[in-house]
């Protein structure tokens, strides 16, 4: 993705009402689905992510609720605020791995 494409994304996703048709998206983005878009759009641009680094509360969360109700990463997207599912489960498999070692 260049930076045009995510200004032009991020403008495109501002101007539509929710839901959001994200195959009327992909029609303004020469070469893109609605699939890349929507994940573009919901894993890197939305402004309510959280860039910063994860807290060890937020990984102790994790751990948690992967013992309590397992791999169901979309669960507990919100129930940790401003991180994604696919986020979630990277930090996860990240962590494990680090501790297997």
């Amino acid at each position: 993705w260049t930076k045009e494409e995510d200004s032009l994304l991020l403008s495109i996703v501002q101007s539509m009402r929710v839901p959001m048709k994200w195959s009327l998206v992909a029609q303004n983005l020469p070469e893109r689905t609605g699939k890349q878009c929507r994940e573009r759009y919901v894993n890197h641009l939305n402004p309510r992510l959280k860039v910063a680094d994860w807290s060890p509360t937020e990984d102790a969360t994790i751990f948690h609720l992967y013992n309590t109700i397992g791999s169901h990463w979309a669960k507990m997207s919100k129930i940790i605020p401003g991180r994604t599912d696919n986020g979630i489960k990277n930090r996860f498999h990240n962590l494990r791995r680090q501790l297997e070692r």
